[in-house]
């Protein structure tokens, strides 16, 4: 946001000497505004009852929906090229005209063209590296995802933690030695009800024959999600 905000005063201060500079610098500032919404976005979603056919039967139960890829991801992609060609104008520009200026503006595009870049290729891999829905069932936990569907039998779960690692949070469910991580900024609903419906699941076995009715639902939704030692 503060770098938005640098280049719409330059492009205001610039744009009164020379239009062109002014525009480059109100297009690299609008890129960040929207990076920054693209990456900070919020989807709520409520919790439902959904079901996945795996080896041959049907599991049922509270599924949480992660935030689908915004198909526009490609188009900040190509703005994010053209950015970076806004960029290395600017730097000829600034030798050409010797005006120092022109060397701000590139800074700014180069930091807005970095940030949709990263916006948009984080978007366009998602379904390739995290599951699109997470599942609890009697059977254990589903993850769906497109290249298959994994099922992690309540028996075999060891941990299950809420985890920061390079300033991410995630909740990581442990098989011993393997493990299966969400990102929280992935979930289209709130991340602590995942956890604490996870938590509460694996801790209370005697809980999980209505996992698959409205009754499970009732439980999440109204937070009723504490274990008792």
């Amino acid at each position: 946001m503060p770098v938005a905000v640098v280049g719409l005063g330059a492009a205001v201060v610039v744009s009164l000497d020379d239009p062109v500079a002014g525009a480059l610098f109100a297009l690299a500032a609008v890129a960040v505004l929207i990076a920054a919404f693209l990456l900070g976005r919020d989807r709520p979603v409520r919790v439902a009852t959904g079901e996945v056919t795996l080896a041959g039967g049907v599991l049922r139960g509270p599924r949480f929906p992660m935030r689908a890829p915004n198909p526009a991801l490609a188009g900040w992609a190509v703005l994010a090229v053209v950015l970076v060609g806004c960029g290395v104008l600017c730097v000829v520009l600034a030798l050409t005209r010797r005006a120092p200026a022109f060397l701000i503006g590139a800074v700014v595009c180069a930091v807005a063209g970095g940030m949709l870049a990263g916006a948009a290729l984080t978007g366009l891999r998602r379904d390739r590296t995290e599951p699109p829905s997470v599942l609890l069932a009697g059977a254990g936990v589903v993850f769906e995802a497109g290249a298959g569907t994994r099922l992690i039998p309540w028996d075999e779960i060891t941990a299950v933690e809420a985890v920061t690692a390079f300033g991410r949070n995630a909740i990581v469910i442990r098989c011993g030695r393997r493990r299966q991580s969400v990102r929280t900024a992935r979930l289209a609903c709130d991340p602590a009800t995942v956890y604490h419906a996870v938590r509460f699941y694996w801790c209370s076995s005697h809980a999980r024959s209505v996992l698959g009715t409205g009754v499970a639902l009732e439980r999440i939704r109204g937070g009723r999600l504490e274990v008792v030692a």
